[in-house]
């Protein structure tokens, strides 16, 4: 049985509107899952409604359905006008679902990546601080773990050294840790190295002059600073008989002398303690006032920690007036904030001790302190006073202070010292002056050094400071490396020389007092003397030896506590008989008398007395004094046919053998 073309038409129909449906189906589904992204944005209060609409139409839609096929899905009733309601009512839902402007959909785009770009940027900002935490806490561990000791001086002495240590304490690469130093003044003083790499190092602090600097130390460990410090560290002059103005001290019995003496910075200073070796001869009270309770001899110690100065100190009963002095350097050349200090030695050396008095007649260019420390300032020529207070002596310094100049143009073509051997004896000083070529020279800066500044040192100033006996270069040397040397030896003291009155050889000696004079040495030494190499107490510059004396004297010289090897003197009898012979012959003219020259001599021409007599025996003589006492000739007056006999005696009462000779020939 073939279909109509109704059923076939109808068939056509059904299946078409199957297609419908689940073309509508898909579409909901589009649109239930485009409502649900929309409801991000969209409030619910206003969504509901919609919803329960579409609802609504679709159940509406669903009972038309039903009713006009039936439940069998019979398209036999339903006419055209009814399909085509259909159609048109679910054209209206599809519409609905897709009615959306292309803004909308630029604007609910854009939200959708914000909110992931914000919730990325704070993802990553957190992820950041826990990393920034987790470095912190690393480099924290690394820090606690590091730990460096930094140990330096707070003073350093004048011709000694001072180390600074940096102790690095951790975990790992503490070799790899570099400390670097910094100096804030280089005149005062320098460091052996400016950086150091290692876990434990030592570093030298090398003073330049008296003063004070600041030193920066600062450990690094792989590019971080781990530790620093800056300290300031004082420079002290050496703390020996330097500082004394003069080291022989003498003062009146039951008055007080106060010692003055310029210990440089504030630090220097301080802990200072005075000690007598007797205080039955003297006192020193806590300010170094010394008062002299009886006459004799006594040492003054002044002690700082383990460091001493000790200074010879005697009292005298009566005041011992002072002739001379010498003011040491005698002439200062100095750069501005260069310093050094004057010494004075006293003529005789036991003269009464009085406060010396200084002054500059440009305190602006070079000063001076009551204890002899010299400070230049600023570029200029000054005059330094040096007055005792005794009324009548005086004397200058003059100071050149130069300008510090740039070390750039002109340099040093040569260099000459005005000394280049000199002997001092230990205990002295002396200075050296350089000059250099051309005179134009924009920097004129001379580095003075010692081969061995324990035999004797030099300052800045070319002030040389004698030590101990030996030799040693004193070099002095331009910034471009031109140097000169200049040999300085020193001895402990140069031997007296002893000369007896009457020209007596040493070491021979007659049965006869007479002097023995002592000299040679430096001035303003004190001669000692005794009669063993152990009891040399007597002091002076002469000996007087007694008649008949036999005896060896030990003589040495002193002068500021060092004392020159013993000589010695040997008196001895001598026994040696005197001569006698004429050195004139007979006159054997037609005359009654004859006067006769006749000569005595002796191993030490120290003769004195003679006689002739007419027999041969001196038992008989009538001894004449000689009055000449090198080598007498007497004249005697002869008779006529006479025999006669000359004797001679020295001093030891030694009688020389007969000289004879005969008067023939006198008419």
């Amino acid at each position: 049985m073939f279909k109509s073309d109704f059923d076939i038409e109808d068939e056509n129909y059904e299946k078409e509107v199957d297609k419908k449906e689940e073309k509508e189906e898909q579409k909901g589904k589009h649109k239930h899952f485009k409502e649900k992204k929309e409801s991000e944005t969209i409030n619910k209060d206003e969504q509901e409604p919609r919803v329960e609409k579409t609802k609504e139409e679709n159940l509406e839609n669903t009972n038309l359905y039903n009713q006009d096929y039936g439940e069998t899905g019979d398209f036999s009733n339903i006419g055209l006008s009814k399909q085509k309601d259909y159609i048109d009512n679910s054209s209206v839902v599809f519409e609905e679902k897709q009615n959306e402007t292309p803004g909308e959909k630029v604007k609910y785009y854009f939200s959708t990546i914000n909110k992931k770009i914000v919730v990325l940027i704070a993802l990553i900002i957190i992820i950041c601080i826990i990393v920034l935490i987790l470095i912190s806490s690393y480099i924290s561990k690394i820090n606690a773990s590091y730990k460096a000791e930094i140990i330096t001086p707070e003073i350093v002495y004048m011709g000694e050294t001072g180390n600074i240590s940096v102790i690095a304490q951790g975990k790992k690469d503490l070799e790899n840790t570099k400390t670097t130093f910094t100096v804030e003044n280089s005149k005062t003083v320098s460091l052996l190295k400016d950086n150091m790499k290692g876990r434990d190092i030592v570093n030298t602090i090398i003073p330049i002059q008296e003063g004070r600097s600041k030193i920066k130390i600062e450990a690094n460990l792989n590019g971080r600073k781990m530790a620093s410090l800056e300290k300031e560290v004082v420079v002290c002059p050496a703390f020996n008989e330097d500082l004394l103005l003069t080291e022989n001290i003498s003062i009146v019995k039951d008055t007080s002398f106060s010692l003055i003496i310029d210990f440089g910075e504030e630090e220097c200073a301080k802990d200072i303690f005075y000690e007598s070796s007797n205080d039955d001869i003297m006192t020193v009270d806590s300010e170094g006032v010394m008062t002299g309770v009886k006459v004799g001899k006594a040492i003054l110690t002044i002690r700082k920690g383990s460091r001493t100065i000790s200074a010879n100190v005697e009292i005298t009963e009566d005041q011992i007036h002072m002739e001379s002095f010498k003011v040491t350097p005698d002439k200062l050349q100095l750069t501005p904030g260069e310093n050094t200090r004057l010494k004075i030695n006293y003529s005789p050396a036991n003269a009464t001790s009085v406060r010396i008095a200084f002054n500059s007649s440009e305190n602006n260019i070079a000063s001076i302190s009551e204890g002899g420390l010299v400070t230049a300032k600023s570029a200029g020529t000054t005059t330094l006073g040096v007055e005792p207070m005794t009324g009548y002596l005086y004397e200058e310094v003059p100071v050149v202070v130069s300008k510090e100049v740039s070390k750039e143009g002109t340099v040093v073509t040569d260099m000459k010292l005005d000394k280049t051997n000199i002997t001092m004896v230990q205990g002295e000083s002396d200075k050296i002056m350089a000059t250099v070529t051309p005179d134009n020279v924009k920097d004129k800066t001379i580095k003075w050094t010692s081969s061995n500044p324990n035999i004797a040192s030099v300052n800045n100033s070319g002030v040389i400071f004698a030590k101990k006996a030996g030799i040693v270069n004193i070099t002095a040397s331009t910034s471009n490396n031109i140097s000169r040397i200049a040999r300085v030896e020193v001895i402990k003291m140069k031997q007296p020389v002893i000369k007896a009155t009457d020209n007596i050889p040493s070491d021979l000696w007659h049965n006869r007092a007479y002097v023995l004079n002592l000299s040679g040495s430096e001035n303003g030494a004190t001669y000692y003397y005794g009669k063993g190499i152990n009891t040399i107490t007597n002091k002076g510059d002469k000996i007087i030896v007694n008649k008949d004396e036999k005896a060896t004297y030990y003589v040495k010289a002193c002068k500021n506590n060092v004392c020159s090897d013993a000589v010695t003197y040997n008196s001895r009898l001598d026994t040696t008989k005197p001569k006698v012979q004429t050195v004139a012959g007979i006159d054997r003219t037609a005359v009654k008398e004859d006067k006769v020259q006749i000569a005595l001599q002796d191993s030490t021409s120290l003769i004195q007395r003679w006689c002739v007599t007419t027999v041969n025996n001196y038992s008989s003589c009538k001894w004449t004094t000689i009055k000449t006492m090198s080598n007498p000739v007497v004249n005697y007056t002869a008779k006529r046919n006479a025999t006669y006999y000359v004797f001679a005696k020295d001093a030891a009462g030694n009688v020389s053998d007969s000289y004879v000779f005969e008067i023939i020939n006198i008419e």
